[in-house]
């Protein structure tokens, strides 16, 4: 799917055979709030490293951003668009750090890319980790949200699962969206037992978040598509997520990730190995620039 790289970027060194179609999403209202000149966001950065998944084995790692900044949000996309690969942890683990975790249950080593935006000035910023919370078994989906303190706006926001490694590869997160003045995760668990999940929300005091209506995209059985969507020429992307189908025990969401030379797309790789179609919703949440 995406090959480029920017300048800057790390160069460390690095199966499924279907063809993608690619849809660039600009359509859809938005609410947003007039937010005064000089309360912005500035020097707006995605910095990004490349990693091989080993087989049967889950890998953890991190993207900084420097110590003058804050990481906004992040993301991770599987160059192979391999559905199997799961991503367990995606979340600001310090103010300049993106985390991730990445189970790989196949004999494959796929070549994994895992972005951060990083920026400068903004104000009022504060990590929360919600609560863990419990999904029991059997294909069960549950609900874990993360919420700003009173005067802070949600900007962004991640989660991570708490399994096994042997069962990891039985747990999905199903949804990761701005949620009201928080974030909020889904989890669906078809392993034989029950694991914990948590929601992590990224707030600012900064005013004027925009929140355009999610977009529903289409994949079709047996078929790849991606999406990816901006935030206009006067906002600037701080965050993205999606809503995928929770009535499948698979995977469907192969990337979400932040993209594009002007750093304000949001993107997602979509993989459907079903019979049938499915349909997952692009969300993405923006500050002005």
């Amino acid at each position: 799917m995406e090959r480029q790289r920017e300048a800057g970027r790390d160069s460390r060194p690095r199966w499924l055979a279907w063809v993608a179609t690619v849809l660039v999403v600009t359509a859809g209202s938005v609410v947003a709030v007039a937010a005064p000149a000089q309360a912005a966001i500035s020097n707006v950065r995605i910095v990004e490293t490349i990693f091989f998944a080993p087989k049967m084995s889950t890998t953890l790692g991190a993207v900084d951003c420097n110590t003058n900044e804050k990481v906004l949000g992040g993301g991770l996309l599987v160059m192979g668009l391999d559905p199997n690969i799961r991503v367990i942890e995606s979340l600001a683990k310090t103010d300049t750090k993106w985390g991730w975790a990445v189970y790989n249950p196949t004999q494959n080593i796929p070549e994994i890319h895992a972005r951060a935006i990083c920026a400068q000035g903004v104000t009022g910023y504060k990590r929360v980790d919600g609560k863990a919370d419990t999904v029991p078994p059997g294909g069960a989906v549950k609900d874990i949200t993360a919420t700003c303190p009173s005067g802070m706006t949600s900007i962004s926001g991640g989660f991570g699962i708490q399994a096994n490694p042997f069962e990891r590869d039985k747990l999905k997160v199903a949804a990761s969206q701005v949620f009201g003045n928080g974030w909020k995760i889904q989890i669906r668990n078809d392993s034989v037992s029950p694991w914990a999940g948590f929601a992590q929300v990224i707030c600012t005091t900064l005013p004027g978040r925009l929140t355009p209506d999610p977009v529903t995209v289409t994949v079709a059985a047996g078929s790849t598509t991606a999406a990816s969507r901006d935030c206009g020429s006067n906002h600037q992307l701080v965050g993205g997520g999606w809503v995928t189908n929770q009535n499948i025990p698979h995977n469907i969401v192969t990337a979400a990730i932040p993209t594009d030379a002007t750093n304000d797309n949001w993107k997602i790789n979509l993989a459907n190995r079903d019979s049938v179609s499915h349909t997952v919703k692009l969300i993405i949440v923006c500050l002005p620039k």
